[in-house]
């Protein structure tokens, strides 16, 4: 550690208020509804556990960035988005409107970065929950109103007719109602993703992002931080809107959570000895838990029940967790060109993601002097040494096998949502997450 003032972190997290510090195992899914997600045992670590219950093996994911991986799998993320397309439109125009201000370096700065390309994957998240809500909703009401009329047709014509036509405007004002929030709570999420890039960047020292020289690299890390400061304080206002003290609370302990992932992170960087429990819940509270928040918001603003709210957010948490996996492992094996960072950034910054960790565990008292060295020295001319011994030790399959996992896990979340088209495309965006190369 190079900041002794820097005490580690290593202790599981309060379970009243964090996430799991480790993945938890998968529940039996609804088969109608999955992608070809690969269901593999679970590696034996001792902080890991395995499944309770094996779950049948699917269409075998292909290798993260393998060379057997689907040529289409970009298509799972455009079938996805397309179905949210308007939505997406409708939320970058929030975005552009409320980025304004009188101070013309917020306005460039917030602009080059909310609009730099990246995959807007948390609104589209949000957004989906809330429409698989609202069609839940509709085919409930449906039912009930057949019901209903079965049972008093004979008798209460007139009265039937009334009460339809009311429930046609009521349920017609609930749909604007939860479009509206959805709309706004999809881009408050993008602002607090985005002002966490800016934050990031500073503190990694970080040059390019997206393919892009960095804002802090452009601008320095003064303004990165405080246009930071304002998409975050932006973000809080917005979400007034919604007058929804729930989605107030959500977003607070986010927010929170967030900032603690940060600080872990920071605490754990060039320790060689962090462990995997330290790294599962450094991500879940940097990563993952905006995942949860988005999925969960969007069940929210469709008025779902608590349930299903708690389902999209055990989705999201998950999708979160496979979803920073597979980062940590093109992080060794992507080209800069298809993440639009530096390979070896990670190692270069001292991050201790998780196949550095496993290969620190498994590897000879050689390898393991060469990691630590690399780990304490942040040298990235040691990456192609460091990248064999990570792939000798069987780190990269090991992380992979975790990502698959918790991707699987995500889409049994969504086994007691009504099936719709848009529970399928969040599930097809689990089987992205895993799938995809950049």
């Amino acid at each position: 550690m190079t900041d002794s003032t820097l005490a580690r972190a290593d202790a599981p997290a309060d379970a009243a208020s964090k996430p799991a510090s480790a993945p938890v195992a998968a529940k039996p899914a609804d088969a109608a509804h999955k992608p070809a997600l690969a269901r593999a045992a679970a590696p034996t670590d001792a902080s890991v556990a395995a499944p309770a219950t094996p779950v049948a093996s699917a269409t075998p994911v292909a290798p993260v960035n393998g060379p057997a991986a689907p040529p289409n799998v970009d298509m799972l993320l455009r079938s996805a988005t397309d179905l949210a397309r308007d939505e997406l439109e409708q939320v970058n125009a929030v975005i552009r409107r409320h980025l304004e201000s009188d101070i013309a370096l917020i306005r460039t700065l917030g602009a080059y970065i909310v609009q730099s390309g990246g995959k807007r994957l948390r609104p589209l998240i949000l957004l989906l929950s809330a429409k698989a809500g609202a069609a839940g909703d509709r085919n409930r009401r449906g039912e009930s109103d057949n019901n209903r009329a079965d049972g008093n047709r004979d008798r209460r014509n007139e009265s039937d007719n009334n009460r339809a036509a009311n429930h046609r405007d009521n349920k017609n004002r609930g749909n604007n109602e939860t479009h509206n929030d959805s709309i706004i709570l999809a881009a408050v999420i993008e602002f607090i993703h985005t002002a966490t890039l800016l934050h990031d960047d500073v503190v990694d020292a970080s040059k390019m992002r997206r393919g892009r020289a960095t804002a802090n690299h452009v601008w320095g890390n003064e303004a990165s931080v405080l246009v930071g400061d304002f998409l975050y304080s932006r973000a809080f206002e917005m979400m007034l809107e919604t007058n929804n003290m729930e989605v107030m609370r959500i977003l607070a302990a986010t927010t929170n959570a967030i900032a603690e992932g940060e600080v872990l992170q920071l605490m754990n960087a060039r320790a060689p000895d962090t462990t995997e429990r330290a790294y599962f819940d450094t991500i879940h509270r940097k990563t993952a838990k905006l995942f949860e928040s988005a999925a969960r918001l969007g069940m929210v603003a469709a008025g779902r029940p608590p349930a299903e709210c708690a389902a999209l957010a055990d989705f999201g948490l998950r999708f979160g967790a496979a979803f920073q996996l597979v980062d940590d492992i093109l992080d060794y094996r992507a080209d800069s060109a298809d993440t639009g960072k530096n390979a070896g950034d990670d190692l270069a910054e001292g991050k201790l993601t998780l196949p550095l960790i496993i290969a620190l565990q498994r590897g000879g008292e050689k390898q393991r002097r060469v990691l630590r060295r690399a780990v304490e020295d942040g040298a990235r001319e040691a990456l192609a040494e460091v990248l064999g011994i990570v792939e000798s030790t069987g780190a990269l399959a090991y992380t992979t096998q975790l990502a698959k996992r918790e991707a699987a896990a995500a889409v049994d979340a969504l086994s007691g949502i009504r099936a719709s088209p848009y529970k399928d495309a969040l599930a097809r965006l689990a089987e992205f997450a895993v799938r995809r190369g950049h």
